[in-house]
């Protein structure tokens, strides 16, 4: 040590000159770390964490504008929203659309771009409208932070009456930082006059407290500078790495200066030849208790390099600054005293033979402690156990607490006052599944996971693809569907009726007409059969005219004979004209009704044709309707589909009959127009032979003259009786067609009569098994209010409907594998029953994709419930761990200076009494009697962290010189007495400085920054008070010679007697 501060005060010149350079160029050639903080601050959050995963995966559904935080806009109008106040906002809003990346927007909504949903944007007591914003940059990005500040500046002037917030995750980020860094400027300069205030009272002197500051500053400016560089290159910072390294560097750096200062003033009282020989004595006794305590402190922050929680390890910056803190106190305070000497306490000198004034309330405490060591240790345990014990880690994670005053948290009461306080921070839930979600079966899962939620605890709202406006999609809820299927069934069903009534009717006239068929089919054959014979004898006859022609000639010599043949004659062609005449006029009367029967039978045939075509359309709507339907389907359903089918085929069957007669009927009515004009001849030459043979009666006397008139007449008789020969062989030969097509008739029609009536029966079944299905989907429409309504939507409805395809785009990625649930909370998202639910939330959508369509999946939680969620498993599970190792490298840290094992357990076991009691207090204080919801969630790890790394400090400047008095000879009581009352004011000085320092803090305006200031000043007084001057010098007490166990040196193992010297040069200072 001799030689170092030898070279020390050789270069002293050349080193106050470096320090002073390297600070120069820090300030100008590296970053600001206030600058650098604010833009590149590390993510608390892993990227393993769920709710990053959960982000990262609803950023998928985005598409083309995907968004990485978001913001909302809030008006409010106490009296009532205005149509002037509505405008402003469109306004403005669509001011901010025409330029979105000036003010690092992705995505709007709002109620003029989002009118299906447009109730959703407006309070129900008409005083708030709000807009939400996709930022499209992280919170912690310059632009978003920059993009914030202009949208403010945007919507800064709202019409008289209404004003507008800004709220949501980047506003209130960007409002914590701010506030935070202004925090940090404030607690900056009020610690630094409160330490310029105690050096002041400690060194009684002017330039040792300016000294002190700038060299702490120097160390300070220097490690900014360099923190700041390693950020842009991934160093881990945060707004609590500036705050702790001011505190830390201001804090410590300064307790470094004043013990080694406040020992080379003590040197300065001793026996010296010269300034130089002073510096090294203090150097020589100091340095190792500087460079232990130091190393307890850089190695506790260090340790947070390997932290997870991005948290924890933003402070590892602070090691940095240790580092260069006891640097300085090592080479720049020591070279500052080679150059001073004794002015440098100045206007007070140090005075060869004066001696330090011992500490009273050490000097008190120790003397208790060493002689009543197990009461005090007792003592102790009962006080403060009952302190420790009022702290639960009763955690608060509400961002919101730790920033009341900023204009989102008042934007977020706004929202959460007129739409409900989970309006504003939604739990999100997203589904990852294998599967397509954009499907009929994947649509249905999403409901079923969606109506799970909705029903779950402290849900007020879920909004998915199938309810993108928080209500379900009423039109394909199968419940829905039922109700609109049983309607038509209904009409069917009445139809049904209707035609099964008509049927029978059908059936009984037909089986009239089958009787009356029966009778017309027995008239036509005698008909046929009668014509057959006339048509014989009409033949015979025609064969017998030539010879009248022949015996015409021989008329005149047999004119008796003919007289008597023509009277005979002229009586049969009477008989005969009458004959038919009959025939004639019963074709006459025939012809039309055989018309009207083929009229009627093709009548007959069109409606059997459509009746069937209707029948086969109901069989195929019902076939698909079972098809679509297949988990609806029952044994009634598949009975009224065969019941359908033999309906069908025996319309069809009665339509093919109905065809043939009407064919037939056709032919009947063709065959008797054709006899009836046949008949017109013939019955004109019966009239021309009753004529003749009139003449020829009358005119006997002139039958010779008329002779040759006969045999023309007999020509003509001849040619007429030809034919009539063939027009009653056609005549013959329509009566057999006739009487063939009627009885063709009557089968046709009994087969038809046949076929209505079982069709009529058929009707009468499906009316029956209709009524039975009807009933069942008017039960299952209850469902809506009193079960399971069902979801479905048809495939083809999936990929045409524009309404539908919106909800899915915003709710499914692209792809149809991911699918985003948001739920708004009926509590406050930060609160602890949020971040309970959330695990709740998400077993609740597992259980209910389990029993989906789909089946398989994974579900993940995001939004700020989740994360504030995720924040406290990791900050948990680092917890331990990180302090475990905090306290593994203090204990070796501690072994190794004091060469002991038994001294480091107590002393941590000091520390961490310390803790509790502390935390303690302030659980009592913050959540009792102030009413916070707990400690804010940040404030028990870094309590910790500061009360041990820097309790140690304090215990090392004790415990360094104890140490070396007992090596003097003194006995272990003696010793820790005797070190008590010397580094007491020192220890309380130091205290003092560091709670002036932390105390700072409180001022900063951030909850969490008070909490932790005040723990540190709470914790430092309770420790360096109760704990070092009580309990420590107890333990030293009852171990005793076992101090250095196992380390025990030859020089420890003799008696006290090398200790005589040592006691009555320090007589005065002893108090037995």
């Amino acid at each position: 040590m001799k030689s170092y501060a030898s070279w020390i005060y050789k270069l002293r010149f050349l080193i106050i000159l470096l320090w002073i350079v390297g600070a120069v160029l820090s300030v100008k050639l590296l970053p600001n770390l206030n600058s650098v903080v604010a833009h590149h601050s590390t993510p608390f959050l892993p990227s393993t964490a769920e709710s990053q995963i959960a982000s990262r995966l609803a950023g998928t559904i985005q598409g083309k504008h995907p968004y990485k935080s978001s913001a909302i806009v809030v008006l409010v109008n106490p009296h009532g929203l205005t149509q002037s106040d509505k405008q402003y906002l469109n306004g403005q809003l669509a001011l901010l659309k025409q330029d979105q990346a000036k003010y690092g927007v992705s995505t709007i909504q709002s109620a003029a771009q989002t009118p299906q949903a447009k109730s959703s944007f407006f309070s129900k007591n008409g005083t708030t409208e709000i807009a939400f914003l996709g930022m499209s940059q992280s919170d912690t990005t310059k632009a978003a932070q920059t993009g914030y500040q202009k949208m403010q500046t945007l919507f800064a002037h709202p019409p008289q009456g209404a004003h507008v917030s800004l709220t949501g995750d980047t506003p209130i980020t960007v409002d914590n930082m701010t506030i935070s860094m202004n925090g940090v400027s404030k607690s900056g300069g009020i610690t630094v006059a409160l330490i310029l205030v105690i050096l002041f009272l400690v060194f009684r002197s002017v330039i040792a407290p300016v000294v002190t500051l700038l060299t702490i500053g120097v160390s300070f400016l220097i490690t900014s500078g360099i923190v700041a560089q390693l950020a842009l290159h991934g160093f881990p910072v945060s707004t609590f790495t500036q705050t702790f390294l001011i505190a830390i560097l201001f804090g410590a750096g300064t307790d470094y200066s004043i013990v080694m200062l406040n020992r080379f003033r003590e040197e300065m009282t001793q026996d010296h030849p010269d300034v130089p020989a002073a510096m090294t004595a203090a150097m020589r006794g100091v340095s190792k208790t500087i460079l232990f305590s130091a190393a307890t402190v850089f190695v506790s922050f260090a340790v947070l390099y390997f932290a997870n929680f991005g948290l924890y390890r933003s402070a590892v910056g602070v090691s940095v600054g240790v580092f260069f803190a006891i640097l300085a106190c090592m080479t720049l305070i020591p070279s500052i005293m080679a150059v001073f000497g004794r002015t440098l306490f100045w206007p007070r000198r140090p005075v060869v033979g004066a001696a330090h004034k011992p500490s009273a309330i050490w000097s008190f405490s120790g003397r208790i402690a060493t002689r009543h060591p197990w009461w005090t240790i007792l003592l102790s345990i009962v006080l403060l156990a009952p302190i420790a014990a009022q702290f639960t880690n009763l955690r608060s994670f509400n961002s919101l607490e730790e920033i009341p005053q900023a204009p989102s948290v008042k934007g977020f009461n706004e929202v959460a006052n007129a739409f409900g306080i989970g309006r504003v921070m939604p739990v999100q839930v997203v589904l990852k599944s294998p599967s397509n979600l954009r499907t009929s079966q994947g649509l249905a899962t999403i409901e079923q996971i969606s109506q799970a939620l909705a029903h779950a605890p402290l849900v007020s709202q879920v909004d998915s693809a199938t309810r993108p406006t928080g209500t379900l999609l009423h039109a394909f809820e199968l419940a829905h569907q039922n109700g609109q299927i049983a309607q038509g069934v209904t009409k069917i069903n009445s139809g049904l009726g209707q035609l099964s009534n008509g049927l029978a009717q059908t059936a009984s006239k037909l089986q009239q007409g089958v009787s009356g068929q029966s009778k017309l089919v027995s008239g036509a054959k005698r008909l046929s059969r009668g014509l057959a014979q006339y048509h014989q004898g009409v033949t015979q006859f025609s064969s017998h005219t030539p010879a009248l022609a022949t015996g015409a000639n021989a008329l005149a010599t047999g004119a008796s004979a003919l007289d008597a043949g023509l009277t005979k004659l002229q009586s049969g062609i009477t008989q005969e004209g009458a004959g038919f005449s009959q025939v004639s006029a019963g074709l006459t009367k025939l012809a039309p009704g055989t018309e009207q029967v083929a009229t009627g039978l093709q009548s007959l045939q069109s409606s059997s044709a459509k009746l069937s075509g209707l029948s086969a359309q109901m069989n195929q709507a019902l076939a698909a309707w079972i098809k679509a339907h297949p988990s609806s389907s029952d044994a009634s359903l598949q009975q009224i589909l065969g019941m359908s089918d033999a309906l069908a085929q025996g319309l069809s069957q009665t339509a093919s009959g109905t065809a043939q007669l009407a064919s037939g009927a056709s032919i009947i009515h063709a065959s008797t127009v054709k006899l009836a004009t046949g008949m017109a001849p013939l019955s004109q030459g019966m009239q021309a032979l009753a004529t003749a043979s009139g003449k020829l009666t009358a005119g006997a006397s002139s039958l010779h003259q008329g002779g040759t008139a006969l045999a023309n007449g007999a020509q003509q008789l001849a040619t007429g009786a030809t034919r009539l020969a063939t027009s009653s062989g056609q005549l013959a030969t329509g009566a057999a067609q006739v009487a063939s097509g009627v009885a063709q008739s009557a089968a046709g029609t009994s087969q038809l009569q046949n076929g209505i009536a079982k069709a009529a029966s058929g009707a009468t079944h499906l009316h029956s098994g209709l009524s039975s299905a009807n009933q069942a989907l008017n039960q299952s429409q209850n469902a809506t209010q009193n079960g399971n309504p069902g979801f479905y939507v048809p495939a083809s409805v999936v990929a045409h409907n524009a309404s539908l395809r919106k909800a899915l785009n915003a709710f499914v990625s692209p792809n149809g594998h991911i699918a985003q649930f948001t739920v708004d909370l009926t509590v406050n998202p930060y609160s602890a029953a949020a971040l309970s639910d959330v695990a709740k939330l998400r077993n609740v959508a597992q259980v209910a994709l389990a029993m989906s369509p789909l089946h398989t999946g994974q579900v993940y939680m995001g939004g700020t419930s989740a994360g504030q969620q995720d924040l406290n498993q990791i900050s948990n599970a680092d917890f331990l761990r990180t302090v475990s190792l905090i306290f593994l490298a203090i204990f070796v840290l501690l072994a190794i200076m004091l060469r002991s094992l038994l001294a480091p357990l107590y002393i941590l076991v000091s520390l961490i009494a310390s803790y509790f009691v502390t935390m303690g207090v302030m659980q009592v204080v913050f959540v009792s009697i102030l009413h916070y919801t707990g400690i804010d969630w940040t404030v028990p790890f870094f309590s910790l962290l500061l009360l041990v790394a820097l309790g140690v400090d304090y215990s090392i400047f004790l415990m360094a010189r104890f140490d070396e008095i007992l090596k003097e000879g003194l006995a272990p009581r003696a010793a820790i007495r005797l070190a008590m009352q010397r580094m007491g004011g020192v220890v309380f000085a130091a205290a003092i400085i560091m709670a002036g320092t932390f105390g700072s803090m409180t001022v900063a305006g951030v909850t969490a920054l008070l909490e932790i200031g005040s723990s540190v000043v709470l914790g430092l007084f309770i420790y360096t008070g109760l704990l070092l001057g009580f309990f420590v010098p107890s333990a030293v007490s009852v171990i005793g010679r076992a101090h250095h166990w196992p380390f025990f040196t030859r020089d420890e193992a003799g008696d006290e007697t090398d200790g005589r010297r040592a006691r009555a040069r320090d007589g005065a200072l002893m108090v037995d």
